[in-house]
């Protein structure tokens, strides 16, 4: 053979064989902006008193990688914040917390409602919104009182919600699935609607019997009008 020929064909060889190439495209790295929707769908509380929105407690969120950056089912609360936005829906504390958490690359609250112009609960038919930025393997934790309760939190699970699937791609769509009451076990629970050491009727916070449990998921025999909010994800 000419040897001139091989020289000829071994860029084309080398580019074939040579590249190490799969064929299948690399993950995206690239951050993905996303709206999260939680949009409160309860019915009424019945009460002997009457009928009372379920309503639902500003939070606190987090964009992390793998950890249980807000809670730890079966384990006593951290004192770090969730105590307060359970029992008296105040975010603020728990939102610091997570600002000094290794795994949690950005944190903030949820406290506006989309038809409000300042802030405080979300009542049947409104809905909070917030966007945050992640990249792939990297998910979200969020909390919010359930404001008729004395610690009854929804959250995502312990580990967080996936915000991409096992391609790398953006999850969007409805994501109420991932979502759960929790009991945060600080406070001794009753009726909800109806107790006196509940926020909406509390003389001041932080004043319930105190539980000494652990955070689990709620099951305590009350009716917590269930479905309480739905989550939506969109990619933007």
């Amino acid at each position: 053979m000419n040897p001139m020929s091989v020289m000829l064909r071994l860029p084309f060889l080398v580019l074939l064989f040579g590249c190490g190439c799969s064929g299948a495209e690399p993950a995206s790295t690239q951050p993905v902006t996303f709206r999260v929707t939680l949009a409160n769908v309860s019915a009424p509380l019945e009460t002997p008193d009457g009928e009372l929105p379920a309503s639902f407690a500003p939070g606190a969120w987090a964009v992390h990688d793998a950890d249980e950056p807000i809670f730890t089912s079966g384990v006593a609360d951290r004192a770090a914040g969730l105590e307060s936005l359970a029992e008296d829906g105040d975010p603020s504390k728990l939102a610091a917390s997570l600002r000094k958490r290794d795994s949690v690359a950005t944190t903030d609250t949820f406290d506006l409602p989309d038809s409000e112009y300042a802030a405080g609960v979300v009542r049947p038919g409104a809905s909070f919104m917030f966007e945050i930025t992640a990249i792939p393997g990297q998910r979200l934790s969020f909390a919010g009182m359930y404001a008729q309760s004395n610690d009854v939190f929804l959250a995502t699970p312990p580990e967080g919600m996936a915000l991409f699937d096992t391609a790398g791609e953006p999850r969007s769509g409805d994501v109420t699935a991932d979502l759960q009451l929790w009991d945060t076990g600080s406070e001794v629970n009753q009726e909800p609607g109806i107790g006196a050491d509940q926020a909406p009727r509390q003389a001041a916070p932080n004043t319930g019997q105190d539980e000494r449990g652990l955070v689990r998921r709620l099951d305590d025999g009350f009716s917590y009008a269930d479905p309480f909010v739905t989550a939506t994800l969109e990619a933007l």
